[in-house]
């Protein structure tokens, strides 16, 4: 899976921290639309944000914050569990995406919560030195 939509979607200070792959057997389920899912689908977790995109001409695109991300849910069937495959399933307050094929799909929704956890604590951390400057700039005035 290329990187080209997650790149060109990154800010500045901003690092890919997971990627996602498609699974080659994409391909046996149709030649065309499993060749598409394959080359054209992007899913990405960055140090802020998850960023994804599929599809060729009717294309779905995801960019949201980490702290937006409601719920992921991992499903594979038969076929899945046999290939090492499953679909992904990102909800955020205002929308939902699914990838298919992707490989390790658990280890991709493990990485997306524990760079919940690690953007939630540097939140956390700014705001803290936000407040203490302004307490230190009133104290001062």
């Amino acid at each position: 899976m290329g990187k080209k939509y997650v790149e060109s979607q990154l800010k500045p200070g901003e690092q890919i921290v997971h990627t996602a792959k498609i699974s080659a057997v994409a391909i046996f389920t149709g030649f065309i639309p499993g060749l598409i899912a394959l080359t054209k689908s992007e899913l990405a977790i960055t140090n802020k944000q998850i960023i994804g995109k599929k599809g060729l001409i009717r294309t779905q695109s995801i960019c949201t914050t980490l702290d937006k991300v409601q719920n992921i849910t991992v499903s594979s069937g038969l076929f899945g569990k046999i290939f090492g495959y499953s679909n992904i399933k990102i909800t955020t307050a205002a929308d939902s995406i699914s990838f298919s094929y992707v490989k390790k799909a658990e280890e991709f929704k493990k990485a997306v919560f524990a760079q919940q956890e690690i953007y939630n604590d540097e939140k956390i951390k700014q705001q803290a030195t936000q407040m203490a400057s302004a307490m230190a700039s009133a104290i001062n005035k």
